[in-house]
């Protein structure tokens, strides 16, 4: 959504500048979607995550990756609880490839 990359672009502007510019060459091929604004999300979701839930249940994602494992622990690796969509941290996800791969 144009939420989450607007997120992913103030955290890479904090903690590493230098990839700014790559987010922005890989923007340029992704679809941005908006979750449905009355779409559930999981009960204790901080607000501010919330938009980002809807998103990827509402485009019917199978897998939501992030690195906020404070608010978005609970639901990783539970996706009976999280409509269907896996959640996430991108080591776990490639490391789940490199499983299915090898």
């Amino acid at each position: 959504s144009a939420y989450a990359l607007e997120e992913a672009r103030r955290n890479l502007a904090r903690k590493f500048p230098e990839f700014l510019d790559g987010l922005d060459a890989l923007s340029e091929g992704v679809r941005l979607v908006e979750g449905p604004v009355g779409h559930a999300f999981p009960p204790g979701l901080a607000q501010r995550d919330r938009p980002i839930f809807q998103a990827a249940a509402g485009c019917r994602a199978t897998h939501l990756l992030t690195g906020d494992s404070r608010d978005f622990g609970p639901l990783m690796n539970r996706p009976e609880d999280t409509s269907g969509v896996h959640v996430l941290t991108v080591a776990d996800f490639l490391d789940h490839l490199g499983r299915r791969q090898a």
